[in-house]
């Protein structure tokens, strides 16, 4: 869903011959952003810093590295838009039909050339073929199983969250409950 929503603002942004740039622009920003942003941020641990901050790091960490890798899938299938495209326009641009071309220097080099374009075409429908088939399906399988391993490790750690803040409330009652007894004691044995 995200993808596609993506995908429709990268094509009412932008026309169908620059949606590559425009998607690839919005990669370079959104990189410039992330890197500018963690050079501004301190230094942080897990250990020290971060335990009890697991949204942020997840909103920080996870969520944009989802997003990125929705959008190099977004560039891709323009990418084999525009390949598909260009394969087409030059299939079209080759007649079939050469047989009214004489055997002149110039019509052979005509042909070698009309040759070249359908050779082109057939070469640039083939790599569309290839982005699709194997490369995108690769990506969108990366980024389901991403998604559903992401929110598996989310709500396994909101649920260890949970646990390990009830035994640390626990454990600061007994705590003080241990350390009420220990006064009373000192107390009473003066």
């Amino acid at each position: 869903a995200a993808a596609a929503a993506a995908a429709a603002t990268v094509s009412e942004n932008c026309s169908e011959s620059d949606a590559i740039t425009c998607s690839t622009a919005s990669v370079s920003n959104e990189c410039a952003d992330s890197a500018r942003k963690e050079a501004n941020e301190p230094k942080l641990t897990f250990e020290e810093h971060l335990w009890d901050r697991f949204d942020w790091l997840w909103n920080s960490r996870v969520e944009p590295s989802q997003r990125l890798l929705e959008h190099v899938i977004i560039v891709l299938r323009s990418r084999a838009m525009l390949e598909r495209r260009h394969g087409e326009a030059l299939v079209a641009c080759a007649p079939n039909l050469q047989e009214n071309f004489k055997d002149t220097s110039v019509h052979q080099a005509l042909r070698a050339t009309m040759v070249d374009f359908r050779n082109s075409g057939l070469q640039s429908l083939e790599l569309a073929n290839l982005i699709d088939q194997d490369v995108i399906t690769i990506l969108e399988t990366v980024a389901t199983q991403h998604r559903d391993v992401g929110r598996r490790i989310y709500g396994d750690v909101q649920l260890l969250m949970k646990f390990c803040s009830e035994r640390r409330q626990a454990h600061e009652k007994v705590a003080q409950q241990y350390g009420t007894c220990c006064s009373e004691a000192e107390a009473a044995a003066k």
